[in-house]
């Protein structure tokens, strides 16, 4: 019933295609359309900055909460009839997470999948909801690097078409000559100053539910100015899919709480160490070559939900199971044993981010629509 559903929607919304594809304006899905962030905002800034007035920008969005002060951009509530509109009629459309499966997207359009991540949990057909379609609709992909083109695009999503050898746009952030400026604009927001910044960034589990830190952040800030010395702060941030379902259900419970900042690319970039555990923010931020720490209690059940591409121990970050090795981890940390397995993990992985994709992303575009 729902595939004919579908199908039916998919016929009814043919009438658009009365409506002639417009080059010049580019349609933006992140997540759910809550937050400004990720790669819709890495892509939107690049072309109002480089190409101010020439593009139409329009950003599907469910919740206006973030979103306020941005005239400049076009938001459109998710499922309206405008949202389908520019859906059918933008000449250029960038997802981070699958395109919609109801929509009867057009061959001239270009839509560019970036996803949210580097998985190191698997993702696509491994996970427990998996429309081998909606993986196959975009005309390109972006990659990482040639593991995840080959692991994680071809073999996770089936998908054989075009890919992108140029990162990711969320990740041209770390690349920039100089981010002073804007390190000291996010710093102000927080309201953190002069102190140095940890993040501890868990990912989500499959049930979508808050996990059990089970760690001291106060032992954890000592840990990490014993360390290095200075004054530290550990701030703690929930996968966004988590507090998506959660909803209104979740409070936000300390000042060092940035779960409803909405771009996390940007704490990334303040940021000092990640505190992580099999979270895509980790690949991000160690290409600023600073340091990681993961913190796997769970690693076992985690990893036998339906796998890891590799094994942790192959992984050039340090690993602790409790708050002990966490705490041990980080007081002993080896920054040039770590840096050289990290070079050694990016030659490996055949790493593609230099910060130019969304340069590459519109030049693309710009040769497929000629």
């Amino acid at each position: 019933m729902k595939d004919f559903a579908r199908s039916f929607l998919c016929f009814v919304l043919k009438i658009f295609y009365l409506c002639p594809i417009k080059k010049r304006t580019v349609y933006l899905v992140n997540f759910n359309g809550t937050s400004y962030g990720f790669e819709a905002k890495a892509f939107a800034e690049y072309l109002m900055k480089n190409y101010p007035n020439k593009y139409k920008i329009v950003w599907e969005i469910t919740d206006e909460t973030n979103f306020k002060g941005i005239d400049i951009i076009k938001f459109v509530r998710k499922n309206s009839i405008a949202a389908v509109y520019y859906s059918l009629t933008s000449g250029l459309l960038l997802f981070n997470t699958t395109p919609r499966s109801y929509i009867p997207y057009r061959k001239k359009q270009y839509l560019v999948e970036t996803w949210h991540g580097y998985p190191f949990k698997k993702v696509g057909k491994y996970a427990i909801r998996y429309n081998k379609r909606v993986y196959s609709l975009p005309t390109v992909y972006t990659s990482h690097s040639d593991f995840y083109e080959k692991q994680v695009i071809k073999d996770s999503f089936e998908y054989y078409g075009r890919v992108l050898n140029c990162g990711s746009p969320r990740n041209d952030i770390f690349f920039e000559k100089d981010s002073s400026l804007r390190i000291e604009r996010i710093r102000e927001k927080l309201n953190i100053v002069d102190k140095r910044i940890a993040i501890y960034a868990p990912t989500f589990r499959g049930d979508f539910g808050i996990c059990d830190i089970g760690l001291n952040f106060d032992k954890i800030r000592f840990a990490f100015e014993e360390r290095y010395g200075g004054e530290w702060i550990v701030l703690f941030r929930y996968h966004p899919m988590v507090i998506a379902q959660l909803g209104n259900s979740y409070k936000k419970s300390s000042p060092n709480d940035v779960s409803f900042y909405p771009d996390m690319q940007e704490l990334l970039l303040v940021a000092d160490a990640l505190i992580s555990d099999y979270s895509g923010s980790i690949w991000d931020f160690s290409l600023q070559r600073k340091p990681v720490f993961l913190y796997t209690p769970d690693l076992e059940e985690y990893s036998s939900d339906r796998g890891l591409y590799f094994p942790h121990e192959q992984l050039p970050y340090p690993i602790a199971r409790n708050e002990a090795q966490m705490l041990n981890a980080v007081t002993e940390f080896d920054e040039n044993s770590y840096l050289l397995k990290l070079e050694d993990f990016f030659e490996k992985m055949g790493c593609y981010e230099k910060g130019n994709s969304c340069s590459t992303i519109l030049q693309d575009y710009l040769d497929y629509s000629r």
